[in-house]
């Protein structure tokens, strides 16, 4: 028997508004932003309950909501089905790695006995029931009993007389009876003696999915009719698309309807009418239903969870569209993500919570591959296909701008503080408006403009552009009114590139280029187009070995944090490295940290709060950093928290502060308890001396000022006794 159980720390999650934020939890901590399009079942327990693929959407009578993940505590992902044990007040997670997870308070109880046997090639679970104290799982081998109370396999059983393996994908109880639904039609048998079998004659009806009970009557359903149990005639039929999802209440059935990539909700009314409840401008593939009292919870696999009730339209679960990446954009506590062309629309993530954006006045957003948030006005641009969107949140304001004449999509957009605007266009070259007027600049002849993905343009106006593979990079600047291209390779005196695959870019805080290729990064300080130009290989410390940073390793993604260290993304996991790039700081992956996958495809940074969001081929999640960008002039610090509860042992964070400022913190006598340098625009405290001693209770002074002392500032934090 392999069980254990984990104990949460603190709660099982943060409860919050019904949407996601940004700014929540402290230094070190972990939030999942996993996307509503993989909704799949919804529950009615102590409270409600969401199954998404990766995580479990806890919401209370205030619409308050928790979220249970394996940044809180579950122990895989791939959540396939959930269950609600009311006795006990548990609730039971199966996953399609066949593991269990029982949850009962703030306790995780981990079942991995199917998944650890060797008796069963294939142990997918597909359904899940808790009746009494037992829970059933529909399993490609047979049915598997769970004692709830003893948190253990009870017996598995099979759903036939020649006790062999039987693909059984749904149980039901039913008059005392146990029906199960198997490749080979419906089978029943006691509860009390489950190993004599009758095999249920269902009137040779094909491709039943489904069983339920409806005023005390046996049903099932195949993907358009619904049958009475031991009658040959369907009691409802629809007549456009298949059921997905079956609900009941005391007076009628609910349906879960998918037609031509469209959704639908059908009330079949006790008189064989129907009534349709919500259509395909909310729904498109409805998987589960649950009617609570007046209220009608709907998860659509396609579009995330709806709720309704009697006073109230349709409103909808926040999360991103998808998991699916395209591009993204980060600015003052927000974010802006594309899909590329695996979706239509884009979302956004501020301190409010998630939107998503389908529909533009009356400008539909079709597959965004390039987005950027302006600098000067915090509005959004959005490349679609070869058209520039502009867009205004605040003012609901729209324009669609043809910069040029050349065809091609938008596969890249830079903005500048000056006001400039630089794009990328595949099968061109460079677009930009400049002083007001869009001048382009197609690719010299001898370089390839297709398959482009991305240009930065360095402060000193230097362009560099990530091209085809096996191509390096390309240099763009204008020099008298003259486009100059060039092109850097592999080798000493052609730019001394590690590789010519070259996957990513970025610029750090000194205007040095860092360049991710498929064999680790270079380096490059390059002022003009002319000057010759190779880069330097860094050398890396970690775990006493010396080598080139990330030598055979392919580089995703390069992001710089307030304080110029560098968050590198790799098929190994993400990896935050000192700013001269010679000392490995952390390495997080699947094995050491909640990342729903080691191969991490983007990573960006929020810099007034140091949010770090990791974009992988799953999910997304981000992680609470120390550094922030500092401020341009010392203003008035923030602390958080202030005051400090008793027993609160996370880190006190110091905001607001210039470029690593000086941080000095006494007590209320003046006795240095502290200093330390900020990293970029944030100081991080963990409440012990010099002597590493916790403090006492009491008023702390804070002093904070620049290297040359002229920027000052003086803040008081209060510590409560029990720290």
């Amino acid at each position: 028997m392999q069980k254990w159980i984990y104990i949460l720390i603190g709660c099982i999650g943060l409860a919050k508004p019904i949407d996601a934020q940004l700014q929540l939890g402290p230094i070190g901590t972990w939030r999942a932003h996993f996307s509503n399009e993989s909704i799949q079942q919804v529950v009615k327990g102590d409270q409600i309950y969401v199954a998404a693929a990766n995580q479990i959407i806890q919401i209370d009578a205030n619409r308050q909501t928790t979220y249970l993940n394996t940044t809180t505590g579950l122990h895989a992902t791939g959540i396939h089905k959930i269950a609600w044990h009311p006795i006990e007040n548990q609730l039971v997670i199966a996953y399609k790695n066949s593991r269990l997870d029982i949850i009962k308070g703030d306790q995780v109880t981990l079942i991995d006995d199917i998944q650890s046997s060797n008796l069963y090639s294939d142990k997918t679970i597909n359904d899940l029931i808790v009746y009494n104290n037992n829970a059933y799982l529909s399993c490609n081998f047979g049915i598997v009993v769970i004692d709830l109370l003893k948190k253990e396999i009870k017996s598995t059983i099979f759903p036939n007389n020649n006790r062999q393996n039987v693909k059984v994908f749904q149980t039901i109880v039913y008059q005392n009876k146990l029906f199960a639904l198997t490749e080979n039609g419906i089978w029943s048998t006691t509860l009390v003696q489950n190993n004599s079998w009758i095999a249920e004659n269902t009137m040779g009806v094909p491709g039943i999915k489904n069983m339920f009970v409806f005023k005390n009557q046996l049903y099932f359903n195949n993907q358009q009719k619904i049958y009475a149990y031991q009658s040959n005639i369907a009691s409802y039929q629809i007549f456009t698309g298949t059921i997905e999802a079956i609900a009941v209440d005391e007076e009628r059935i609910l349906a879960g309807i998918a037609y031509e990539n469209k959704g639908a909700l059908i009330q079949f009314n006790n008189n064989q009418t129907n009534t349709v409840l919500v259509d395909s401008t909310v729904l498109t593939q409805p998987v589960g239903i649950l009617k609570d009292g007046n209220t009608i919870w709907v998860a659509d696999f396609g579009k995330g969870l709806y709720e309704k009730n009697e006073q109230s339209k349709w409103t909808a679960l926040g999360g991103p569209l998808s998991s699916a990446y395209g591009s993204n954009a980060f600015s003052n506590h927000q974010l802006l993500m594309s899909y590329g062309t695996n979706k239509i629309g884009i979302s956004s993530l501020n301190e409010k919570g998630w939107s998503n954006l389908t529909q533009i006045q009356n400008l539909k957003i079709n597959y965004v591959e390039a987005v950027s948030i302006d600098p000067i006005d915090q509005s959004w641009w959005m490349g679609m296909g070869d058209q520039l969107i502009h867009y205004d949140p605040n003012k609901k304001i729209v324009e669609a701008i043809l910069p040029n004449t050349s065809m091609g999509a938008i596969k890249s957009i830079q903005q500048k503080t000056d006001g400039q605007i630089v794009l990328l266009k595949e099968g061109f070259g460079i677009v930009a408006k400049e002083a007001g007027k869009w001048n382009s600049y197609p690719m010299q002849t001898g370089y390839s403009s297709t398959n482009l993905k991305k240009i930065l343009v360095a402060k000193n106006d230097l362009s560099w552009i990530i091209g085809p593979k096996q191509q390096g990079v390309l240099l763009f600047q204008k020099q008298n009114n003259q486009a100059i291209w060039r092109q850097l390779n592999t080798g000493k005196g052609s730019g001394n590139l590690p590789s010519m695959e070259v996957t990513a870019i970025a610029e750090d805080k000194d205007g040095s280029i860092w360049v991710g290729t498929d064999n680790g990064i270079a380096i490059f300080q390059c002022n003009t187009i002319n000057e010759a130009c190779d880069a330097y290989l860094p050398i890396v410390q970690s775990n006493g070995f010396n080598g080139y940073l990330f030598q055979r390793e392919t580089i995703h993604s390069i992001s710089i944090d307030g304080a110029n260290r560098k968050w590198i993304g790799t098929n190994n996991g993400a990896w935050l490295i000192s700013k001269d790039g010679a000392e490995v700081l952390q390495h997080f992956t699947t094995e050491n940290s909640p990342l729903p996958d080691n191969t991490v495809l983007s990573i960006g940074i929020e810099p007034t709060d140091g949010d770090v969001f990791f974009f992988t081929k799953n999910e997304i999640i981000s992680y609470k950093g120390e550094a922030t960008e500092p401020a341009l002039t010392q203003s008035a610090i923030k602390i958080f928290p202030n005051p400090v509860a008793p027993n609160y042992n996370g880190p006190i964070v110091i905001k607001n502060l210039v470029k690593n400022a000086l941080v000095k913190i006494t007590d209320i006598n003046g006795q240095l308890m502290m200093q330390t340098r900020a990293l970029g625009g944030q100081a991080v405290w963990n409440g012990m001396d010099q002597y590493q001693r916790k403090v006492a209770s009491g008023i702390y002074l804070i002093f904070a000022r620049d290297d040359m002392g002229n920027e000052k500032a003086v803040g008081k934090i209060l510590i409560s006794a029990g720290f």
